[in-house]
């Protein structure tokens, strides 16, 4: 059991790092004398890559973490569905961080030449998590976890500011940003994506999923509105 937490462990960690690198910034600390940029964004195509990465190794569930001989000896509360369902859950939560977004926005409008902008990245988050619908005769369990998982994040987003604390420094204002709008426009893309998929699949968990999914969208539109 310890070994195996250190293992889960070790994966958060590099999952960590690659998560810096999306709205990241390299500091080039200097003195007076010295010239050049001392914040310049990572450029672009890293930070796609980085995006591309977390799709691949953490959004297309690491099963592999849940080998069956290591927990038939564990039990099913050492891992399992909903332990891997969280973690990628909570990697999620950390990329839609209003934080990131706000440097990603803040950077493309300094830096519009090889900024990574706001857009795209939620455009890359939204192809990560829903972008199989179209092709799909079912959807498994840990990609619908993780599609309740995104409209529970937005459903924060849209309803609620983040709070300034000590570790990340001062919040962003969410609500004069262009988060929200982007948000909503992401909604309304993937509730027609949801709508054309429950028209194909017959499988009946996922066609419960997907109605759910529908319900839910509406009241986070609903309530958007209403704020």
């Amino acid at each position: 059991r310890e070994i195996y937490g250190e293992a889960l462990g070790q994966w958060n960690r590099y999952v960590g790092h690659v998560l810096t690198v999306v709205g990241g910034v390299y500091v080039d600390l200097k003195t007076a004398d010295q010239d050049g940029a001392v914040f310049d964004a990572v450029p672009r195509d890293r930070q796609r890559g980085a995006m591309a990465w977390l799709t691949r190794e953490v959004f297309d569930a690491p099963t592999w973490l849940n080998e069956p001989a290591i927990l038939e000896l564990l039990g099913p509360t050492a891992g399992g569905l909903q332990s891997l369902s969280a973690r990628q859950a909570s990697v999620l939560n950390r990329l839609l961080d209003p934080r990131r977004m706000a440097v990603l926005s803040e950077m493309e409008a300094q830096q519009p030449a090889d900024a990574y902008p706001l857009v795209e990245f939620l455009d890359d988050v939204r192809d990560g998590v829903w972008g199989d619908l179209g092709n799909v005769a079912a959807i498994d369990g840990y990609r619908r976890a993780l599609q309740r998982a995104y409209l529970e994040r937005v459903e924060t987003l849209m309803t609620e500011e983040p709070t300034s604390n000590p570790f990340f420094g001062p919040a962003p204002d969410v609500s004069r940003s262009d988060i929200r709008p982007l948000l909503r426009a992401q909604l309304r893309d993937i509730r027609e994506e949801v709508e054309r998929a429950t028209r194909r699949i017959r499988h009946r968990v996922t066609t419960a999923h997907l109605a759910d999914v529908l319900e839910r969208m509406d009241v986070i539109l609903e309530g958007a509105r209403g704020g």
